[in-house]
């Protein structure tokens, strides 16, 4: 298993690329790469992509998917 990214609450970032990515509650990210990501309460991201796991809070918000075909996100999510 590779390292885990974590992107600090209320951070705010450019781009993101990692095969393991946590972003905290109210952080702010425009690119986010990454094959299993858990975006947390408030979060911002502008352009998830080549995704397959996810665990989204319900109140994260995401701008854009792409490349995403075999996406797996919990139930309470707001894509």
């Amino acid at each position: 298993m590779g390292c885990i990214v974590v992107v600090a609450r209320n951070a705010s970032v450019d781009k993101v690329v990692g095969k393991q990515v946590r972003v905290g509650r109210g952080a702010m990210v425009d690119y986010l790469e990454a094959e299993e990501v858990v975006v947390e309460d408030l979060a911002d991201i502008g352009v998830l992509t080549y995704v397959v796991k996810a665990e989204l809070s319900s109140k994260a918000r995401i701008g854009e998917t792409r490349k995403t075909d075999k996406l797996s996100i919990t139930p309470d999510c707001n894509v």
